[in-house]
């Protein structure tokens, strides 16, 4: 309480006594709720009481203790142009500071511009003729204050650290996936619609090793890819996407893998291939030559990949070679595997179409049959699911009844839980190997026919995609190359040969002999 000399000093030091009242929030959220009214309204019951005229009120969404305060210096250069003695008058010491960083501004305007603190919970008056206990206990209630933010930043870092282990991930969510907050008010991450599928696209053209990192940087840019701020795709951030495990259900958290709750954007073999491929390339140079077939062919005898080779000729010609940097005899000119492609595709060309949608029908059916093999399988699984989260319900029960300690608990816990994210992992590789084989099977067959077509008129890179498709391995032998075509399509292949060959269902083409009526006698 104040005593009876300190309250007659503080009337004489009204007279001619301004007041600016300053009310702080933290965040534009807390402005649109009633603490601001709140202070205002003490304030200014406590200004009437005391005769003090207000002539300017700040009434900032901003912290104490992050960001330049721009309202409070604000505040503090209004304060220093006016010629009458000022006072501040807020409703905690803390909604003016939180900590002794501003200390020397505001005593230097106290002790040389005739300004004076007036706190309305508190009860407190600082002015330049305070005595030792009422600044001490000004510094106390500052040095109260800044031990409640840090509190509060323990308490939020002790629930950052418990998070991953829950599942849940307190940071902003990579591209491909959006922060968002449920109906209960509390924050989850869901799959962006936009850039989510342009994302897993990413991944999966990357897998097919058709396309190096900087065509993905290309591809990625033509797609629309946008990084979190919105800035240009470069290398380097196809690369943090690549390596990100966040996509296939792990998040990376103080140096850590944990698995996380939220819907995952690719498998976790994808994932790994993509890995695999990063480390393999991660130390390649710069290739100079712009090679057709670069990472595709590799040697038989030794199994290193092949490499090519460009000699410029006195009369000007080019001639391109592949080798092998370790056989001297594998060395082939480049032109004897382009034609050899070409004779495969002319091949393709001359199937019959009757044939094509005969060899079509079938793989539909094989690969339908198979589908109905996956459902079944499927079906087994999600149950298997169901039974395993059941099983996590009834470990929970366990665990608030104290049937169970706290350390079983977090074994078998962990336990289910890589039961139910390896059932996951199969539940997501049969849906993609059946979508992606239909699909495949189809389109392969569909473009048979006009393969040739399609080949001389493609691009760089879409010609690399063709010869993928069409060929599982791609083999040199010396200077013979031994490419293997897919299986489907050698067996229609062969079968097309038959046809064509026998051009009726007699395979025996001999010149049938006269009819006996047509025997003379």
């Amino acid at each position: 309480m104040m005593t009876n000399f300190n309250n007659e000093r503080i009337k004489d030091m009204n007279q001619n006594l301004r007041a600016v009242v300053f009310a702080r929030v933290s965040t534009r959220e807390q402005s649109e709720g009633y603490s601001i009214s709140g202070q205002i309204h003490r304030i200014e019951q406590y200004c009437e009481s005391r005769n003090i005229p207000i002539i300017a009120t700040y009434t900032p969404a901003e912290s104490s203790t992050k960001g330049a305060r721009k309202k409070f210096f604000e505040m503090l250069d209004f304060v220093k142009k006016q010629k009458a003695p000022i006072a501040i008058v807020c409703d905690k010491v803390d909604r003016l500071q939180r900590s002794f960083k501003e200390y020397h501004f505001i005593m230097d305007l106290v002790e040389n511009h005739r300004m004076q603190l007036h706190f309305v919970t508190e009860n407190e008056v600082v002015t330049k003729d305070s005595d030792s206990r009422e600044f001490m206990m000004y510094h106390m209630n500052i040095v109260m204050a800044e031990n409640y933010v840090k509190c509060l930043s323990d308490n939020v870092k002790r629930g950052m650290r418990e998070m991953p282990d829950k599942g849940l991930y307190g940071h902003t969510a990579p591209v491909g996936y959006l922060n968002q907050r449920t109906s209960r008010h509390q924050t989850t991450i869901v799959i962006d619609p936009v850039m989510g599928p342009i994302v897993r696209k990413l991944f999966y053209e990357y897998a097919s090793e058709i396309y190096t990192l900087a065509d993905l940087t290309r591809m990625a840019e033509e797609l629309g890819f946008q990084t979190i701020r919105g800035n240009k795709v470069h290398k380097q951030t196809i690369i943090s996407m690549l390596k990100n495990p966040f996509y296939c259900g792990f998040m990376r958290c103080y140096n850590q893998l944990y698995p996380h709750n939220y819907e995952k954007l690719i498998s976790k073999e994808l994932f790994d291939k993509c890995q695999g491929l990063l480390l393999g390339r991660s130390f390649h140079r710069k290739r100079k030559v712009d090679d057709m077939y670069r990472g595709m062919i590799f040697c038989k005898h030794c199994g290193k990949m092949i490499t090519p080779d460009i000699k410029h000729k006195p009369n000007g010609r080019t001639h391109r070679y592949l080798f092998c940097p370790h056989c001297k005899d594998t060395r082939i000119n480049e032109n004897i595997i382009d034609a050899k492609i070409k004779d495969d595709l002319c091949r393709l060309k001359k199937m019959p179409l009757t044939l094509l949608e005969e060899a079509l029908v079938l793989i539909q059916e094989e690969v339908k049959e198979k589908h109905k093999i996956e459902i079944e399988e499927r079906r087994i699984l999600k149950s298997k699911r169901t039974q395993l989260e059941n099983r996590l319900d009834t470990l929970l029960d366990m665990r608030l009844n104290n049937s169970i300690t706290q350390e079983q608990y977090n074994k078998k816990y962990n336990d289910i839980t890589k039961q139910i994210e390896a059932t996951d992992r199969k539940l997501t590789r049969y849906n993609e190997v059946t979508k992606q084989g239909l699909n495949s099977l189809e389109d392969l067959i569909n473009l048979v026919s006009k393969i040739p077509e399609i080949y001389e008129s493609s691009n760089f890179d879409e010609k690399r995609k063709v010869l993928k498709l069409l060929y599982s391995n791609f083999l040199l032998e010396g200077k013979n190359p031994l490419f293997s075509i897919r299986k489907p399509l050698e067996n229609i292949l062969s079968r097309g040969l038959c046809h064509v060959w026998s051009g009726r269902r007699d395979s025996n083409t001999r010149h049938l002999g006269p009819k006996p009526s047509a025997l003379p006698g």
